[in-house]
């Protein structure tokens, strides 16, 4: 018989009270509990005791509410943040409980119908199911008011739920923004990064990408759960006008630059249609949201390198390695730790391969120029140490060439700072 360590049932004990304090709220304000059979239940220990040993309750409210999912409680959420707000760990879905009037209730009876993904149900009375993996969490909003007297829903809210209700129906085919309040910091996943390090691109065209990451970056697909259907964004051309991108590319560059990210698997299809760029890429959305580290806008412009493309392409492969979580198991305890390179351990047929530059293998003196490009580079960028070495001679790429280790002892890698 398995008996509980002293701090196995303190850490229970904890976990018993919170639940207990947090069911007992809820039925203060008004909700109710009942068990499998529809037997009311009225005590909250007694409930928090039985939904730790694994049983479902149902909690009930007879109040107008809305369901709302991840993706329209994050657009709603300056709207909503002083209704009464409930939401399922499990499930992610947010409950908004308040008051309204008849007229109030007959738009929002029209929000949506049961074949949208994006519904936002109104009903009359809801009922949740409890459980110890679906356990509710709920806003300041619920200690203030109760289901009985909780907050109105204004007529300015209701125009914004409408609003939003409106633009998911209508692009529901795509991902949408979710503010208009753009942060200008975007994801980088490593894969997406990896991708770039293999592939020469334009500067012109790397920052095509950097407009589209931030869209990515600020939509709906951050919220894209793993057995949902990929969509398209469907980028604006005015969103390319954006003052803060210091983007100045025409129609015509950004097909041009579409093509680019076409040709190397970033972007599966596209087309322009009434001003707007329908973008299909299965490896940003199911990237967006992965193991990643933030790249402002503006980020290549912004290195000023006045060098060949490839040097962004060294850029991209170096800030790979040094960003890649690597898991190393111990063999004692079954842990794992995660750690990054240390070094560079490509060798320079494989960079050449990658910057595209096969063709000048035997060509010492363009290659040592080329290194000398990447060098630098990395050192401007801080992701290299400069060891006094300025210049790359062409002795040093014949020995580069035929001794693959040799690399690292030229371009040493910086340590990785945590931020």
């Amino acid at each position: 018989m398995y008996v509980r360590t002293a701090e196995e049932q303190k850490k229970q004990s904890e976990q018993l009270e919170k639940l207990t304090m947090k069911f007992q709220l809820l039925i203060n304000v008004g909700g109710e509990f009942f068990d499998k059979n529809d037997n009311l239940l009225e005590n909250a220990h007694q409930i928090a005791q039985a939904v730790l040993k694994g049983a479902q309750v149902q909690l009930s409210i007879n109040q107008p509410a809305m369901v709302l999912k991840a993706i329209p409680t994050r657009i709603l959420k300056p709207c909503i943040k002083n209704l009464i707000q409930i939401t399922l760990l499990a499930t992610k879905e947010t409950v908004i409980v308040f008051k309204c009037n008849d007229d109030v209730e007959h738009q929002l009876a029209q929000l949506g119908t049961e074949d949208e993904e994006e519904i936002m149900p109104f009903l009359n009375g809801i009922s949740l199911t409890i459980s110890r993996y679906n356990i509710p969490s709920f806003n300041k909003a619920t200690t203030l008011h109760t289901f009985y007297t909780p907050p109105t829903l204004t007529k300015k809210q209701v125009n914004v739920i409408l609003d939003v209700a409106e633009r998911l129906k209508n692009d529901k085919d795509y991902y949408i923004l979710l503010s208009d309040d753009i942060n200008l910091a975007y994801n980088m996943p490593m894969n997406i990064l990896n991708v770039l390090g293999e592939n020469v691109l334009s500067l012109s065209a790397l920052s095509l990408l950097e407009v589209i990451m931030v869209y990515a970056t600020n939509s709906s697909a951050v919220y894209r759960q793993k057995n949902d259907c990929v969509k398209s964004f469907k980028i604006p051309l005015e969103f390319f006008s954006n003052s803060d991108f210091h983007f100045n590319q025409s129609k015509e560059d950004i097909i041009k630059n579409l093509e680019a990210l076409l040709e190397i698997g970033l972007i599966d299809d596209y087309i322009c249609e009434d001003d707007n760029f329908i973008i299909d890429s299965h490896l940003i959305v199911k990237q967006i949201k992965q193991y990643s580290y933030k790249q402002h806008i503006g980020f290549y412009r912004g290195l000023e390198l006045k060098q060949q493309e490839y040097v962004y392409t060294f850029i991209n492969y170096v800030n790979w390695i040094k960003n890649l979580n690597y898991f190393k198991k111990d063999n004692e305890t079954g842990k794992y730790t995660t750690y990054r390179a240390e070094v560079l351990t490509i060798p320079l047929s494989s960079l050449l391969y990658n910057l595209d530059l096969v063709k000048y293998k035997s060509d010492h003196i363009a290659l040592a120029k080329m290194l000398t490009n990447c060098l630098r580079a990395g050192i401007k960028c801080d992701l290299l140490q400069y060891q006094g070495l300025d210049e790359i001679a062409p002795s040093v790429v014949n020995n580069l060439l035929h001794h693959r280790d040799n690399f690292r002892e030229v371009f040493v890698l910086k340590a990785y700072k945590k931020k």
